[in-house]
């Protein structure tokens, strides 16, 4: 199909599967907190399943950054690298002398995108409360997040001048963190009350666009091609969540009761992978757009059986309606 034309290259092939990987690991924290609230669901297991998804989505966006400066370095043609070959210790030091500025350059970058937009979020909140100026303002800061990188680009590249990448999802992570956690510090007054009232104002607007121009990507034409691809990462997913979990809980000494059903919590996925695997089909125009279609489909499989599956696992579990079931 598209994507086995398009991945030919053995180092694009590599690409594709980290790709494949870093979006696997991503959860829905929006989904399961949707799920606990239908179920009231309370207890150390829903605080568990909280917690990680929450961790792990933070861990997804620095490993997306890092996978896509790889990805950069890898299918740069001024600097081509081989990752198979009679040499492949010299492969990899100049893979690394590539690669590690490139990722440094792009963290830092993308943190001081992010120390900038919360000052622009900051500025927002103070904002007159009369609809719809305040999430006007907030969209605002979102376009500029978004954006950041053309401005750089336009700025840079007449100097002659590389223009670092930046992350913007990164970006965002550290703007809602810095004004949740450091509102205080900086204007003496909790702002993470008004963020959040906020955000869940202007989610609706947000949603429209983005789940519309998600749809106008997914051509039915490449799916044709790339479905078999779709089930068999779908499945292997589920497999790897079940073992995982059974490693893990094994070393964090979860209750036994838990260990067989816990896994079905974290299945769920939605916005962020569908964000992440856009930015895929934008970044790399050649193989880019087969992975996303792809990857979609992955990611509407797991968001169709996901979330049964955390309400099942939350029932097993004995807490929904609030209730802690035994641990033994």
């Amino acid at each position: 199909g598209g994507l086995g034309a398009g991945a030919a290259d053995e180092n694009v092939k590599g690409v594709v599967a980290l790709f494949s990987g870093v979006i696997a690991v991503a959860r829905s924290p929006a989904s399961a907190l949707a799920v606990i609230r239908e179920t009231r669901a309370g207890g150390p297991f829903t605080q568990t399943v909280l917690g990680v998804t929450m961790v792990s989505d933070v861990l997804v966006i620095l490993l997306f950054s890092a996978t896509t400066e790889l990805a950069h370095t890898l299918t740069d043609p001024s600097h081509p690298v081989t990752l198979s070959g009679g040499h492949p210790a010299a492969a990899a030091a100049h893979l690394c002398s590539i690669f590690v500025p490139r990722v440094a350059a792009e963290l830092a970058a993308s943190a001081l995108l992010g120390l900038l937009l919360a000052a622009l979020c900051l500025l927002a909140l103070r904002v007159p409360e009369v609809p719809p100026l305040p999430q006007l303002g907030l969209l605002g800061v979102g376009a500029a997040a978004f954006s950041a990188q053309g401005l750089l680009d336009q700025l840079l590249v007449p100097l002659g001048v590389t223009a670092p990448s930046l992350e913007p999802m990164l970006a965002c992570v550290i703007t809602g963190f810095v004004v949740c956690n450091g509102g205080e510090v900086f204007t003496g007054r909790d702002e993470r009350r008004q963020l959040e009232a906020l955000v869940n104002s202007s989610m609706h607007p947000t949603l429209l666009f983005f789940f519309t121009t998600t749809g106008l990507g997914m051509r039915l034409s490449v799916l044709q091609h790339t479905w078999p691809a779709a089930v068999g990462l779908f499945v292997v997913r589920l497999a790897a969540l079940y073992f995982g979990h059974a490693v893990g809980a094994r070393w964090g000494a979860m209750p036994h009761r838990l260990r067989s059903f816990g896994w079905m919590a974290y299945v769920t996925q939605a916005g962020l992978s569908l964000g992440l695997a856009s930015e895929i089909a934008t970044d790399f125009a050649g193989w880019g757009p087969p992975l996303k279609a792809t990857l979609m489909s992955v990611i509407v499989l797991n968001q169709l059986v996901g979330p049964p599956l955390l309400e099942s696992a939350i029932r097993a579990a004995g807490e929904a309606g609030g209730g802690a079931g035994p641990a033994g």
